[in-house]
């Protein structure tokens, strides 16, 4: 009960106020000699929505893409070294956790700075304002040398994730290099790489049609070329979103998915609609 009801209203008589002061009194566990009444508040704590499209710096200097969608897929990706980060996150409050192992392209191995081995895994947590920013702290170990090292990163919403997604939306040709990514109405995709003999096929599929992420599988075949034909056969998933913020538009998104001899590995992309 708020204070001011305990007050009378033009004072309009003494009786009036004599019961309001014993109910306040009573209601606040008062009174002489009571028995030891009390009582108990509690609010319910709103979780913060994990879903979005960030960037952001590492101390390294590294520039960071992260997606992450409401249903708890997570992604890092760094266009310019090609890795990535894929995992699992959730919320608890405005208290973010996240859980990911990191990888690098195919063919290599991690930077020095991310450990410097063929995959890291990591955790970490932070604050994330939904929406607005997203910092967390991150532990990760080499999974082949059991050495450990830290990180940070601090993000910033793109507001591109609040574009609602769609087969329709997504469809059309996209400049990879010198070749052609095709996806087509109902989401298929369709690519051939003659410097490698890869030739890709796949499915975009909607997330939430209310944001700007699609998750995205392909499978690679007749890859003839270097490490790719460790690729031949195997299937890489990932998200993907489309920056509308730039002409022509951008699909930017990261795949992940594992050699026919074991190894992890990224596949980033950054391609302009044609």
């Amino acid at each position: 009960m708020k204070e001011n009801q305990t007050a009378v209203l033009n004072k309009r008589s003494i009786k009036f106020v004599t019961i309001s002061l014993y109910l306040f009194i009573t209601a606040c566990g008062g009174g002489g000699g009571g028995g030891g009444g009390s009582t108990s508040s509690t609010s319910a704590v709103t979780n913060q929505a994990f879903g979005g499209a960030w960037k952001g710096t590492d101390p390294y200097g590294i520039t960071w893409y992260a997606l992450s969608t409401d249903n708890g897929k997570f992604r890092f990706i760094s266009l310019n070294t090609r890795e990535q980060g894929h995992g699992t996150g959730s919320v608890s409050g405005n208290t973010a956790t996240i859980n990911y192992t990191l990888i690098p392209p195919v063919g290599y191995t991690l930077t020095a700075q991310l450990g410097g081995g063929a995959s890291s895994a990591c955790n970490g947590s932070g604050t994330i304002q939904q929406r607005q920013t997203f910092a967390a702290t991150m532990n990760c170990t080499d999974t082949g040398t059991n050495a450990t090292w830290a990180s940070s990163v601090s993000l910033a919403y793109l507001s591109l994730y609040d574009r609602d997604s769609s087969l329709s939306t997504i469809a059309g040709n996209y400049l990879d290099g010198a070749y052609t990514l095709n996806i087509n109405s109902d989401g298929t995709i369709f690519e051939q790489i003659p410097s490698t003999g890869c030739v890709v096929n796949g499915q975009v599929s909607i997330i939430d049609t209310a944001f700007n992420a699609y998750d995205v599988t392909v499978t690679y075949s007749n890859c003839v070329s270097g490490w790719w034909i460790y690729i031949n056969g195997q299937t890489f998933t990932g998200l993907a979103t489309l920056d509308n913020t730039v002409q022509p538009e951008v699909l930017i998104g990261g795949l992940n998915g594992t050699s026919t001899n074991g190894y992890h590995f990224s596949v980033t992309f950054e391609f302009p609609r044609l």
